[in-house]
């Protein structure tokens, strides 16, 4: 630390300042991470989680509503009933596939993946015996529809309905998931953000005392040999400063100065009284 030491007291204060300066940016930066973290996790679930929970609700509606016309459908004896509801019927179809894509598409886990493959290859055999009991029934065979809607069409409908009440329990089980790992997120952040706090306060109070006691040490040897002299102890001299006589620090010139005027007292003083001594 011989260099340090050479230092002129301005750019010891000044390292010291950007020393702190720097570690308070350090300490910024990985605060500032923390909280982008977070922010980025609460995001991600927001569009991985939140945004579908609005979609389902209207995507089991739809569903339902869509078994319903088509029960109503076989019941009708109205041709222009019927019509009605197969237009009702379309348009239901049309929202459960659209929802269910929507989800899909701000959802593209592993697990989710999968209950589209599922669920996809389920509506399109639910479709299938759609337009075979509609089929069916616009050619006034009643009894045909509603035994393939109790038997084959039966066991489709129930693996609709299970594969959209898995996607529901993967979103619930996602959401909580995410919920945990931005908890984690913040309390990690938070605990980084003090951890910085305490190694900037710290640094800042060690780089403090350090540049003090490099001033003040150095103050109180140059007080207290300059007192001795002032008290006729022309031999007294500040330790190290011959050794520094090169050196940019201002105490270390102002030590060498010191030496020097006692040196040049000394001689002067001893020169006196020689000549002043009797022949």
């Amino acid at each position: 630390m011989k260099w340090h030491n050479g230092l002129s007291l301005g750019k010891k204060i000044l390292a010291g300042f950007l020393l702190v300066a720097g570690l308070s940016g350090l300490s910024g930066v990985v605060a500032a991470g923390s909280i982008w973290d977070v922010s980025r996790r609460a995001e991600q679930m927001y569009t991985v989680n939140l945004v579908p929970i609005s979609v389902l609700p209207e995507v089991v509606k739809n569903y339902q509503t869509s078994l319903a016309l088509l029960r109503d459908i076989i019941m009708d004896r109205s041709p222009q009933e019927r019509q009605e509801h197969l237009e009702l019927l379309r348009h239901s179809d049309e929202k459960v596939e659209k929802g269910l894509a929507s989800f899909f598409a701000s959802n593209r886990s592993v697990q989710a993946l999968e209950l589209q493959k599922t669920i996809s290859e389920d509506l399109k055999l639910y479709g299938f015996f759609r337009d075979k009991v509609v089929d069916l029934t616009t050619s006034e065979r009643q009894d045909e529809a509603v035994n393939i809607l109790r038997t084959q069409g039966s066991d489709v409908i129930t693996r609709v309905d299970e594969g959209i009440a898995k996607v529901i329990a993967l979103n619930r089980s996602q959401a909580q998931r995410s919920y945990g790992d931005n908890q984690a997120a913040a309390r990690l952040a938070f605990a980084l953000s003090a951890l910085c706090l305490s190694v900037g306060v710290a640094a800042a109070l060690c780089i403090g005392y350090f540049l003090s006691k490099g001033i003040t040490t150095p103050l109180k040897a140059i007080a207290g040999e300059v007192a001795d002299i002032a008290q006729g102890n022309l031999t007294a001299r500040i330790q190290g400063a011959p050794a520094s006589a090169g050196s940019r620090n201002e105490l270390h010139i102002l030590a060498h100065h010191v030496n020097e005027m006692a040196e040049t007292l000394h001689d002067v003083v001893s020169g006196i009284a020689i000549k002043s001594e009797p022949d």
